[in-house]
């Protein structure tokens, strides 16, 4: 995609996040017009919209879950507007009309739904869910038993306290392979958080051991995070290949960050035995169609999120050859993982937190 296009999409979101950041503001304003003013109690226009911007100025820059709230109001008001455009042209009966006023109150319902939606946020951002799927790929294998894991973004949404659980579930699995896929660490993980995570990660049990890659955002990290993978017995690989007990191979690409230089997949894999599995693992689902060329019967990727929140998906899904769950295009098959921590905020609308589970047929 060229610089010109992203540019462009870039001046796009931020133009529509400024006019619904306004949008949510005049009706914040009405509100207090309609119902603190409206007693008498006058608060200056100018006023309002000075308290309103230090609020999700402070929500932002804390990342609070509360700015999920915002988001939320934005969502419901819009409905809101759509669904009072529609009653009053089909609905003329007045008392209807004015019972559905009383639940509107005003927009305050709309603040205290969107408060509740970003509770929930949290909870599918906090606590992941299990995902299975079967792989079935047309070359002999005994069966791989993976565990998959991307996007922790350890310090945002996962801490220390959750660590524990995530050695438990992991191990519980008895698998063959785990499988590190990337934004494990980010920008805001402190050194400290990277050793606890790196010393956790090294608990895990397989049988053929622990694999790391890099993603976009491990390189912000302050700490030396792949000395300290690796002093914890966790295969780090730079667009490395490895031979797992002369049955299947594993491909660790560098991430396909900007100006970050990469081997090609059919470098990667030109001298490989293509009668046996061959297993990629790389960050970001951008490179799909030379992965299935080169042989791939497996790719694994997170860095989307799943989109983390409506409707961030179908954004997701122009940078993105695909933004969750499983495709097979012929021999070849991708798992894109929506992640187990999130990015930002802890706030997820309709997606959740995942830890992923597969079989390899």
């Amino acid at each position: 995609m060229s610089w010109i296009l992203i540019i462009t999409v870039m001046i796009i979101i931020l133009a529509v996040i400024a006019a619904v950041i306004f949008y949510l503001g005049n009706k914040i304003r009405k509100l207090v017009d309609n119902t603190i003013n409206k007693n008498k109690i006058i608060v200056p226009k100018l006023i309002t919209w000075l308290v309103f911007v230090i609020v999700v100025a402070i929500l932002i820059y804390t990342r609070s879950f509360l700015a999920g709230a915002i988001y939320y109001s934005i969502l419901l008001f819009i409905l809101s507007d759509i669904l009072s455009l529609i009653l009053k042209k089909t609905v003329k009966n007045k008392k209807i009309r004015k019972v559905l006023s009383k639940i509107y109150s005003n927009g305050i319902s709309v603040i205290i739904i969107a408060v509740i939606a970003s509770v929930y946020s949290l909870y599918c951002s906090c606590v992941p869910v299990s995902v299975s799927y079967d792989v079935d790929i047309n070359k002999q294998t005994d069966g791989i038993k993976i565990v998959m894991l991307s996007d922790i973004h350890f310090g945002t949404a996962t801490f220390e306290s959750d660590l524990q659980g995530l050695v438990n579930d992991v191990n519980s699995y008895s698998a063959d392979v785990v499988f590190l896929c990337g934004d494990i660490f980010d920008e805001n993980t402190t050194t400290e958080q990277a050793e606890l995570l790196s010393q956790s990660l090294g608990k895990f049990k397989s049988k053929y051991g622990t694999y790391f890659i890099d993603g976009n955002h491990d390189k912000g990290v302050p700490a030396d995070y792949v000395q300290l993978l690796k002093k914890n017995n966790i295969n780090v690989m730079f667009d490395d290949v490895a031979l797992i007990d002369d049955s299947f191979y594993i491909i660790g690409r560098k991430d396909a960050y900007v100006g970050y230089a990469r081997l090609s997949i059919q470098e990667l894999t030109k001298d490989l035995d293509k009668s046996k599995p061959i297993i990629l693992l790389d960050h970001q689902p951008t490179d799909t169609e030379n992965a299935k060329i080169a042989g791939v019967d497996l790719q694994l990727s997170g860095h989307t999120h799943g989109g983390q929140i409506w409707p961030v998906n179908y954004i997701s899904s122009i940078f993105n050859d695909v933004n969750y769950g499983m495709e097979t295009n012929g021999n070849y098959n991708i798992i894109v993982s929506s992640g187990y921590g999130i990015w930002g905020f802890p706030v997820r609308f309709l997606t959740r937190s995942e830890l992923v589970y597969i079989e390899v047929h």
